[in-house]
């Protein structure tokens, strides 16, 4: 019997470094996007300065999501993601204004979640982010946007794979 993939690939930016996401209080939630590529609630321009990337098995790990709209099922959070995704490819070719509503979806957890690569974008609106943590790949510069600016996909980006190869398996970054 084939063993089922429940790999996924999920992010936090912030104004700060966090080598570890520890629950805050019984009230609040870390917050991240489940999306293929980058993406700021902030505007396209104007990122958070780290990029917290994760892939993780929930299943075998035990890490408890919840999804902030409030989907239910796995189906149900990757069809949000794609449509999400078209939206924002409109977006970004011109054809709309980015829409309030095409945010990629929001994982929520209070579990204890150490990144496996923290980047650092030096400064708002760059093109480009350094890896600083692990301290092995410290260094390494990732290209995040096209010359036009767009973000591309994760898996497309040769210092990730390399860096973190089974980000190749990882929904949402699979079919």
């Amino acid at each position: 019997m084939e063993k089922i993939n429940n790999l996924i690939l999920f992010f936090n930016q912030g104004d700060s470094v966090c080598y570890k996401f520890i629950k805050r209080d019984d009230r609040r939630f870390n917050f991240y996007w489940f999306h293929d590529s980058f993406y700021s609630h902030c505007a396209i321009d104007n990122q958070d300065r780290y990029l917290h990337l994760f892939v993780r098995n929930p299943m075998e790990e035990g890490i408890s999501f919840l999804e902030r709209s409030g989907v239910q099922y796995f189906s149900e959070l990757v069809e949000s993601f794609k449509e999400n995704k078209e939206k924002l490819a409109r977006a970004y070719r011109g054809e709309t204004g980015f829409p309030l509503a095409c945010n990629p979806p929001i994982l929520l957890s209070t579990d204890p979640l150490v990144p496996d690569l923290i980047l650092d974008f030096k400064e708002s609106g760059a093109d480009t982010a350094e890896i600083i943590y692990p301290e092995a790949l410290r260094g390494v510069v990732c290209q995040l946007f096209d010359s036009a600016h767009t973000p591309i996909p994760f898996i497309k980006i040769p210092e990730l794979v390399k860096a973190l190869p089974i980000i190749k398996k990882a929904y949402p970054c699979i079919d």
